[in-house]
């Protein structure tokens, strides 16, 4: 979505310049997510195989044993998922447009499951806020400082 922008001008002191501050509003709607699946098996095999002849009891003969075993380690599924969907304004105010701070104010909720979990999937939704300043110049960013999670409220919804 395109910024939202308004010019604002702001006068200082007699006989000096204007100064322009413009507001700019930029909305932003997102999802994120990851996926995990993974399996673990095992089979183990040995055998054992004796051949051959023998004298025994004044007579000649043959010898031979053959013992298989096989062994397994059942299946184990593991399976996680994270899913997080959120609104995020961020607002701005920039010295003729291209320098200054920012501020934003994201809400979420957010969705993590877990099948070999207690409980196996928890909702939770928040806040969260975080400032930066920025200075672009014909287009390019020179500098953009962001903390990005200065102050944040997580709350559990539900769980299962």
């Amino acid at each position: 979505m395109a910024p939202i922008t308004v010019t604002l001008p702001i006068p200082v002191p007699p006989f000096a310049l204007p100064v322009l501050m413009v507001p700019v509003v930029t909305l932003y709607v997102g999802l994120d997510g990851e996926v995990s699946v993974d399996m673990t098996t095992g089979v183990t095999e040995s055998a054992s195989l004796t051949a051959g002849v023998e004298y025994k009891n004044s007579e000649w003969g043959p010898v031979s044993d053959f013992e298989i075993d096989f062994d397994y380690q059942p299946p184990e599924l593991y399976a996680s998922a994270s899913v997080k969907a959120y609104v995020e304004p961020d607002f701005a105010l920039l010295i003729y447009g291209i320098a200054g701070p920012y501020a934003t104010l994201q809400g979420y909720l957010q969705l993590d499951a877990d099948i070999n979990d207690e409980p196996w999937w928890s909702l939770y939704g928040g806040i969260a806020v975080g400032a930066g300043v920025s200075v672009e110049v014909i287009g390019y960013e020179i500098v953009d400082f962001e903390i990005p999670n200065i102050y944040r409220i997580p709350d559990t919804i539900s769980t299962s």
